[in-house]
């Protein structure tokens, strides 16, 4: 029963990688048909002499192309066994449809660039931020060393949303870093963005040195299998010893001894059914 439940858990993993790996390449293929696509076009734009178009060409391709690259690694996170990097994963990917459909309407003139525009287009980048690096902390793989990860990743989300929302704060004049009362708050954000780092990137190599030893581990056992069936099959080849004369005779002995009962039943039966009739 549990190895049921095991490989049915392994065929739904495997279906659900290959499913992201198609919307990944998906995404990837659109991002370069669409720079592609937007090369061509600012091209011709600029031998028709419309600058103002090139320049917003320019930055639509460019926003749109890095913010799908984003989503496209994000949505990796929204598949991991962690459930926090998937919480950062879906802040992240919908962080950046929205600062994509809104960058958009800014660039082509649509919404009109005020001082709300700006405020609103630094809360949809700070969270795109915050769930791009969210989820790549909480998403570093654990194995068999969650009590010694897990900490190092909980105390660099910690710290990477603290010095996000003290940022946004900044951006958006909610604070004045300037302000002596603030002061301490603006450097311990300092200290939590290296705190988030350093943790992020301790947890990562210890993640890398687990997974490269896991990998030698499955070769050396994989290594050792093969070695195993080889000298079997060896072992075998080398049991199967020539026969000697007596023992064919011996066997074409038998064959003939059974052959002659054979044909001593069938003639039997042949005398039995001729008699009835």
């Amino acid at each position: 029963m549990e190895s049921a439940n095991v490989k049915s858990n392994d065929s739904s993993n495997s279906w659900r990688t290959e499913k992201i790996q198609k919307v990944k390449q998906g995404i990837l293929k659109g991002v370069v048909w669409f720079f592609v696509g937007s090369v061509i076009l600012t091209i011709i734009l600029i031998l028709a002499g419309s600058n103002d178009a090139v320049s917003r060409m320019l930055g639509t391709v460019f926003t749109l192309a890095f913010l799908l690259i984003f989503s496209a690694i994000e949505l990796e996170r929204l598949y991991s066994e962690y459930k926090s990097a998937q919480a950062f994963a879906a802040i992240g990917i919908i962080s950046n449809l929205a600062t994509m459909i809104f960058s958009t309407l800014v660039i082509w003139g649509v919404t009109p660039m005020t001082d709300i525009a700006a405020r609103v287009l630094t809360i949809f980048s700070t969270f795109a931020g915050l769930g791009f690096f969210g989820c790549l902390t909480m998403g570093i793989k654990e194995y068999d060393k969650r009590q010694t990860i897990m900490p190092l990743k909980i105390t660099a989300a910690i710290c990477l949303i603290y010095t996000e929302i003290f940022s946004l704060f900044v951006a958006l004049n909610v604070i004045n870093e300037y302000d002596k009362s603030i002061e301490r708050f603006g450097i311990l954000a300092g200290f939590a963005g290296l705190i988030w780092f350093t943790a992020a990137i301790i947890a990562f190599f210890i993640s890398r040195g687990v997974r490269k030893r896991k990998i030698e581990a499955a070769n050396k056992a994989l290594i050792e299998k093969g070695r195993a069936a080889m000298e079997e099959k060896d072992t075998s080849e080398k049991s199967k010893a020539p026969k000697t004369d007596a023992e064919l005779r011996a066997e074409i002995e038998e064959k003939v001894r059974r052959e002659m009962i054979e044909k001593e039943v069938r003639e039997r039966i042949a005398k039995e059914m001729s008699e009835k009739k």
